[in-house]
């Protein structure tokens, strides 16, 4: 007969079953999430053995309750439509923002999920352009790092190594956004490429999956020499600093087997080894990220254990320890970026969503930074340029500003919001109202921000030409006529014959599919009809007249005679609008 005691040993022993670690194929092909889902289960395996062992001892009751929020062991849907303070219109394509750097006035951002790099205004956040396109070979880009007029791309998607686009570096022109060169080849052992750094005239490439560092000409994108070997003991070689004549790697290592507790330093004019940075007073545990300083370099200590989530500062000159920044009232959680601004150290922690921000000089805690309105979701990367510190939410698909003196918060900058104070309604015989003239930029958002991100990007560059045009979705195309919106056409998104509301509205306009009935219902005493090919319809409204086709001509009482299409504004640019 069981006991209450072996029934709980059971249910927890499946429990630690489904919470097995997670493998190293699985950390390797997704770095930064299948690294937080690792740590996660490993916590939750800690404490469920901890309560088996207490079960067994009789006082079980003794672990409930307490202790700090865990990372959650789920996967974040996106948000696909969204409502920022602060926010800035964009089809700025932020799909999965994996890196930052800043150059000159503008700033590039790494899109891992679109295969793209998006570069923007840093001063207002505008776009400037997004580079995609199979010549550029983008496959999850994870890393960048610029060199004078040059913009270096890692292409580190871990699903097609046996691919050249899973083993190449992009090299792309700063002031225009053109093809300079891309380097790939088995000479190169490019594996997973995570990590960039330039030192002099040449780039250092980290390889996540060879655990390897590959340097080559910034120039020419000739190789030097690929660097590897158990004396370096890089283990998934993740983040690079260079300070003088050194490189410096950390390597967080294989939570299914081991963490790695050392950082590599490196040579960079030879390549030799300096040394392996470790001991049990640098606390170094899964080391994620690197920062420099002056004489200093900083350590960001992923760690499993929220009680080992730290920052290690030591000197570049001696590899001797400085001091391990650590304590509850640092909120580390899962610390994944860092950021040096003036005097001061910005901490992303990516499981917490927030910044932990410490003075250099003294390792003290100047601020935690968090709030709903900075919108950070799996901060990941950061990039600081003048008084502002950018972060790529790689989970949110935005970036987001803060003010590098006070922490407050500048603007978020996302692929799916829309302007506040310039906002657009989805308009059409007293519902809203879109001007004429009105750029199809900005009402392309408008429309965004009411239909949902879901309806997918616009088909077609109408670029900034003023509305009166057709707007193209995937599945959900809106037409206007001189600045008003009087029809749609929907795809799956809409199964139904029902008019479409939008934010509480209901959008009074044709439909593709509707009746003339229908048709003479929105616009009474209005409709004329023709039976020259096959069936034609007009509609004189204040503004022009829509007019399209019909399914069968209206003198046949058997056919349901519906509308088929819509021809009001133009299409493409630059648009005209009709007589």
């Amino acid at each position: 007969m069981s006991t209450p005691d072996d029934e709980l040993r059971h249910r927890l022993a499946g429990i630690l079953d489904r919470a097995a670690p997670v493998s190293f194929e699985e950390v390797v092909r997704h770095p930064g999430g299948a690294r937080r889902e690792a740590i996660s289960r490993w916590r939750l395996m800690a404490s469920l053995v901890l309560v088996l062992v207490l079960v067994g001892a009789g006082v079980a009751a003794a672990v409930a309750g307490g202790g700090r929020r865990t990372p959650p062991v789920t996967t974040k849907v996106r948000s696909t439509s969204r409502s920022h303070a602060g926010g800035t219109a964009s089809t700025h394509a932020l799909d999965g923002p994996a890196a930052l750097v800043a150059s000159g006035p503008d700033l590039f951002v790494a899109n891992e999920s679109d295969n793209s790099v998006t570069e923007l205004k840093a001063a207002t956040g505008a776009l400037v352009r997004v580079i995609r396109g199979s010549r550029y070979h983008f496959n999850g880009p994870r890393a960048l790092a610029v060199n004078g007029p040059d913009l270096f791309v890692a292409n580190g998607e871990i699903g097609s190594v046996t691919s050249s686009t899973g083993r190449s570096v992009t090299e792309v022109s700063t002031a225009t956004g053109a093809l300079v060169r891309v380097i790939s080849g088995p000479a190169y052992k490019f594996e997973c490429p995570s990590a960039l750094a330039v030192s002099g005239p040449d780039l250092f490439v980290a390889n996540w999956c060879n655990n390897s560092l590959t340097e080559l000409k910034t120039t020419t994108g000739a190789l030097v020499r690929v660097i590897s070997g158990p004396s370096y003991d890089l283990s998934l070689p993740h983040a690079l600093a260079v300070s003088g004549p050194d490189l410096f790697v950390a390597s967080p290592g294989d939570p299914a087997i081991a963490v790695s507790t050392s950082l590599t330093e490196v040579g960079t004019a030879s390549g030799a080894l300096v040394r392996l940075i470790s001991g049990t007073s640098y606390e170094i545990d899964s080391p994620w990220a690197l920062a420099t300083s002056g004489p200093n370099l900083f350590i960001a200590n992923y760690a499993y254990s929220v009680a080992h989530q730290s920052v290690t500062e030591v000197n570049t000159a001696t590899g001797g320890l400085v001091r391990v920044i650590s304590g509850a009232s640092y909120d580390f959680d899962c610390p994944s970026a860092l950021a040096v601004s003036g005097p001061n150290l910005f901490v992303a922690n990516c499981a917490g969503n927030s910044l932990t921000e410490v003075s250099i000089a003294t390792g003290k805690l100047v601020r935690v930074i968090r709030a709903s309105a900075y919108d950070f979701d799996d901060p990941e990367a950061m990039a600081v340029r003048g008084g502002d510190l950018f972060v790529a939410n790689e989970k949110g698909d935005s970036v987001t500003e803060v003010s590098t003196a006070t922490g407050g918060l500048v603007r978020v900058v996302t692929s799916a919001v829309a302007s506040p104070g310039r906002t657009v309604v989805l308009s059409g015989d007293a519902v809203g109202s879109v001007r004429f003239g009105e750029s199809q930029r900005d009402t392309a958002t408008g429309l965004r921000r009411l239909i949902g991100a879901t309806e997918g990007g616009v088909r077609s560059d109408t670029g900034n030409c003023t509305v009166d045009a057709v707007l193209l979705w995937s599945n959900f195309s809106a037409y206007f006529l001189r600045g008003r919106f009087v029809g749609y056409e929907t795809g799956d998104s809409f199964s139904d014959k029902r008019q479409p509301t939008f934010n509480g509205k209901t959008a009074k306009g044709l439909r593709i599919g509707d009746t003339l009935a229908e048709a003479e219902k929105l616009y009474p005493g209005r409709v004329t009809t023709r039976g020259e090919n096959g069936g034609v319809y007009a509609i004189k409204t204040t503004t022009g007249t829509i007019r399209g086709y019909l399914s069968a001509e209206v003198s046949n009482p058997a056919s349901k005679v519906e509308i088929t299409s819509i021809s009001a504004g133009s299409v493409g640019c630059p648009a005209a609008s009709p007589g």
